[in-house]
């Protein structure tokens, strides 16, 4: 496996966060080793509460902006890289009691990544994009050549979407047919700007990201 190489995927959706889970809880079974990378992304309905991220073995997560609330969907984006190795089996998010449908995905990735990996962190689309190719934000010219580039999109809809080459899909969850969130990867080897892109049926609103790491 070569860096920046999907490793595992953990997933969760809901109907609506409950006092009993205001912890929601994204499963999977992946190893994880010191120097890999874990983002993680929290689609939710209406109203962005998505305030933290952690996992089963206690790496540090943090935030790669504010997030965005788009009226109808809310997206975050949270990542770590990994201290503590080992079996990785849940992902928690920390999120506010409500009736929302909440999708959320993560995925692990290949290290080794550098100890402060977060290189491009553009400011999100606020439901700019709806009409498929769905254009997540430029990077702009990158730090150092090798780095993975993350791109990710929550949308009002339970339709499948698809990564356009060389984005590649990593996971996607649906939670009823208004929280919908996909994230794909892309290994690059120049500084160039990248604006990933997903395609698919068109929603009645998104927010679209993009993060790379070094």
């Amino acid at each position: 496996m070569s860096a920046g190489d999907l490793k595992g995927t953990w997933t969760f959706t809901a109907t609506s966060i409950v006092a009993t889970n205001t912890t929601t809880l994204a499963t999977g079974v992946n190893t994880v080793a010191i120097g890999d990378l874990v983002v993680v992304v929290c689609g939710e309905q209406t109203n962005l509460t998505c305030t933290a991220a952690r996992d089963t073995l206690g790496n540090t997560y943090s935030a790669v902006n504010a997030g965005t609330d788009g009226t109808t969907i809310t997206g975050r984006c949270f990542y770590t890289r990994v201290t503590t190795a080992g079996a990785n089996t849940n992902i928690f998010v920390d999120a506010t009691e409500s009736a929302d449908n909440v999708a959320i995905v993560a995925a692990s990735f290949q290290g080794p990544f550098s100890v402060s990996p977060l290189d491009a962190q553009p400011a999100n689309n606020n439901n700019t994009d709806n009409t498929s190719p769905f254009t997540c934000p430029a990077t702009g010219t990158l730090s150092q050549a090798i780095e993975l580039v993350i791109a990710w999109m929550t949308v009002q809809s339970n339709a499948t979407w698809l990564a356009t080459a060389p984005n590649l899909k990593a996971n996607q969850a649906v939670s009823a047919s208004v929280a919908d969130t996909i994230i794909g990867y892309q290994a690059v080897t120049s500084t160039s700007t990248i604006s990933p892109e997903f395609t698919g049926t068109n929603p009645s609103a998104s927010v679209q990201g993009t993060a790379s790491f070094k």
